[in-house]
Protein backbone atom coordinates (compact mmCIF):
# COMPACT_ATOMS: atom_id res chain seq x y z
CA UNK A 1 0.00 0.00 0.00
CA UNK A 2 2.90 2.15 0.59
CA UNK A 3 5.24 1.32 -1.75
CA UNK A 4 7.07 4.10 -2.86
CA UNK A 5 6.73 6.55 -0.43
CA UNK A 6 9.57 7.88 1.48
CA UNK A 7 8.25 7.64 5.15
CA UNK A 8 11.06 10.22 6.20
CA UNK A 9 9.64 12.77 4.02
CA UNK A 10 6.25 12.09 4.99
CA UNK A 11 7.56 13.14 8.75
CA UNK A 12 9.09 16.02 8.02
CA UNK A 13 5.57 16.75 6.09
CA UNK A 14 3.66 16.17 8.81
CA UNK A 15 6.11 17.78 11.60
CA UNK A 16 6.04 20.51 9.52
CA UNK A 17 2.49 20.92 9.18
CA UNK A 18 1.81 20.46 13.21
CA UNK A 19 4.58 23.09 13.77
CA UNK A 20 2.21 25.58 11.18
CA UNK A 21 -0.82 24.92 13.18
CA UNK A 22 0.94 25.14 16.73
CA UNK A 23 2.04 29.04 15.31
CA UNK A 24 -1.34 29.66 13.85
CA UNK A 25 -3.07 28.27 17.28
CA UNK A 26 -0.59 30.31 19.34
CA UNK A 27 -1.30 33.51 16.82
CA UNK A 28 -5.04 33.30 17.66
CA UNK A 29 -4.49 32.76 20.99
CA UNK A 30 -2.40 36.11 21.58
CA UNK A 31 -4.13 38.26 18.74
CA UNK A 32 -8.26 36.98 19.50
CA UNK A 33 -9.06 35.02 22.60
CA UNK A 34 -7.22 36.79 25.06
CA UNK A 35 -7.85 40.32 24.03
CA UNK A 36 -11.28 40.05 23.18
CA UNK A 37 -11.92 37.25 26.49
CA UNK A 38 -12.47 38.65 30.52
CA UNK A 39 -8.77 37.78 31.34
CA UNK A 40 -6.26 39.50 34.13
CA UNK A 41 -4.60 42.31 31.22
CA UNK A 42 -2.11 42.38 33.87
CA UNK A 43 -0.37 39.12 33.27
CA UNK A 44 2.02 39.94 30.25
CA UNK A 45 1.73 36.86 28.55
CA UNK A 46 4.42 35.56 25.30
CA UNK A 47 3.94 32.77 22.44
CA UNK A 48 6.71 30.72 24.70
CA UNK A 49 3.68 30.90 27.53
CA UNK A 50 1.24 29.19 25.69
CA UNK A 51 0.79 25.32 25.31
CA UNK A 52 -1.78 24.48 22.69
CA UNK A 53 -3.84 21.09 22.53
CA UNK A 54 -2.04 20.42 19.23
CA UNK A 55 1.00 21.03 20.99
CA UNK A 56 0.52 18.36 23.58
CA UNK A 57 -0.29 15.88 21.15
CA UNK A 58 2.43 16.30 19.21
CA UNK A 59 4.31 15.86 22.22
CA UNK A 60 2.70 12.97 22.86
CA UNK A 61 2.43 11.11 20.19
CA UNK A 62 6.17 12.12 19.60
CA UNK A 63 7.54 10.27 22.92
CA UNK A 64 4.83 7.30 22.52
CA UNK A 65 7.16 6.86 19.12
CA UNK A 66 9.97 7.12 19.84
CA UNK A 67 12.36 3.95 19.79
CA UNK A 68 13.42 5.20 23.11
CA UNK A 69 11.82 1.83 25.25
CA UNK A 70 11.45 3.82 28.15
CA UNK A 71 10.47 7.09 26.89
CA UNK A 72 7.58 4.77 24.44
CA UNK A 73 6.34 3.15 27.33
CA UNK A 74 6.49 5.46 29.75
CA UNK A 75 2.32 6.88 29.42
CA UNK A 76 0.83 2.94 29.71
CA UNK A 77 3.20 2.65 32.73
CA UNK A 78 1.63 5.56 34.39
CA UNK A 79 -2.02 4.57 32.91
CA UNK A 80 -1.75 1.01 34.35
CA UNK A 81 -0.27 2.26 37.83
CA UNK A 82 -3.27 4.71 37.73
CA UNK A 83 -5.71 2.29 37.39
CA UNK A 84 -4.30 -0.39 40.03
CA UNK A 85 -4.64 2.31 42.17
CA UNK A 86 -8.26 2.95 41.85
CA UNK A 87 -9.01 -0.07 42.09
CA UNK A 88 -6.68 -0.70 45.00
CA UNK A 89 -8.55 2.16 46.69
CA UNK A 90 -12.40 1.45 45.67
Amino acid sequence: MFEGIDQEEITRNLSALLELRIKVEKWWILTIDLPTNDFDDSIETSKDDIVTNTELIYHLFTEMLSENEEQATYYWKEIKKAYANKKSAG
